[in-house]
């Protein structure tokens, strides 16, 4: 029995509701309450088996930190933009340039975000990370705790470039090593990634 039959044979009040507000949902114009300025029709990606986009991403991430701000722990934990990590892989490749004072125009959110770190006003900075544009991976950096948290939804380790660059990004900003762990994240079983 489909769905559809399923919902008409139990309760049809329950699909009249359901008609009713789709009827009533715009179906143009723009998404509000999120920064971006997304066309509805992006909305049906969600419904899909589609890679989030870095604005799906960072719709997620505008979600959480709504959550984070009605828990009241907007000023122990910071949830970072999706283009974050590639701010620090780029102040890394260039870690002379970055050292220098008159440089904050070129890297705000990386030099922001460090003297945030820097000066314990966060105890967690959680950054999105996209591997090889084939799928995403969260780090979290516990501050007071000098410790980076890796989760990979394959279960992989830190690649390379973004384990050296956020270990130089640490460092940079505070004077500390930072230890490396693991971030518990649900495993990804499916046949869209061959990472």
């Amino acid at each position: 029995m489909s769905v559809v039959s399923r919902l008409n044979a139990g309760s049809s009040s329950l699909v009249s509701r359901v008609c009713d507000a789709l009827h009533n949902i715009y179906w143009s114009g723009t998404i509000h309450g999120f920064p971006a300025k997304e066309p509805i029709s992006s909305l049906s990606l969600y419904a899909t088996r589609e890679w989030f986009t870095d604005t799906q991403q960072s719709q997620m991430i505008e979600l959480l930190r709504s959550d984070i701000l009605n828990c009241g722990r907007a000023l122990q934990d910071e949830v970072c933009d999706v283009w974050m990590m590639e701010l620090i892989r780029a102040a890394w490749r260039e870690q002379e340039k970055y050292a220098q004072p008159d440089t904050f125009q070129q890297y705000p959110r990386a030099k922001t975000m460090g003297a945030v770190l820097a000066a314990g006003e966060r105890e967690q900075l959680a950054i999105t990370v996209n591997l090889h544009n084939l799928h995403w991976v969260s780090a979290v950096i516990k501050c007071k705790e000098s410790q980076i948290l890796w989760g990979d939804p394959f279960k992989a380790k830190p690649d390379s470039d973004s384990k050296r660059a956020l270990d130089w990004w640490t460092f940079h900003h505070t004077g500390r090593q930072f230890s490396w762990g693991k971030l518990e994240v649900p495993m990804q079983k499916d046949g869209h990634n061959s990472y």
